[in-house]
């Protein structure tokens, strides 16, 4: 495969990683909301959520290939293009992986903020459903005293 089509191969895994990466940001926004609630429904939400975030992984991968198959200038510059860092622009594709790049570190970063906040509401009703059965526990044993004829 030669440059210019390893490169458009490139540009195509990081617009399709950008469409998953949306995907898992929504999703998790669907999870946040979930955990707010007082009866979840999450299966479906986390398993549509972990085929999406297989699937960036598989990109990922195909990315990683196809910089490796650059020459070492082009290689070297790519490599740091695709995780988001940048030295300046050669062309109008650098400049594009570039921009793609931000926009899926922002949405990460959303998502890191999204799943913090639903993992705090899920331990906060954790939390209260222990202790709510620590007092129906406490309950239950003193009334069955009442009963207990010495």
């Amino acid at each position: 495969m030669d440059t210019a089509k390893a490169i458009d191969f490139i540009i195509v895994c990081l617009e399709q990683k950008k469409i998953f990466i949306k995907d898992i940001l929504d999703i998790t926004k669907q999870i946040e909301v979930q955990s707010r609630q007082e009866e979840m429904e999450m299966d479906d939400l986390v398993t549509q959520r972990q085929t999406r975030i297989d699937r960036l992984k598989k990109c990922d991968n195909l990315i990683d290939e196809k910089v490796k198959t650059l020459d070492k200038n082009q290689r070297e510059k790519w490599e740091k293009l695709v995780v988001g860092k940048a030295d300046g622009f050669d062309n109008d594709d650098e400049q594009k992986a570039f921009a793609l790049m931000l926009s899926t570190k922002e949405m990460l970063e959303r998502i890191n903020t999204l799943d913090n906040k639903a993992k705090e509401n899920l331990q906060e009703q954790y939390e209260e459903a222990k202790r709510q059965l620590a007092e129906l526990r406490k309950n239950t044993s003193n009334s069955s005293d009442i009963f207990n004829f010495k």
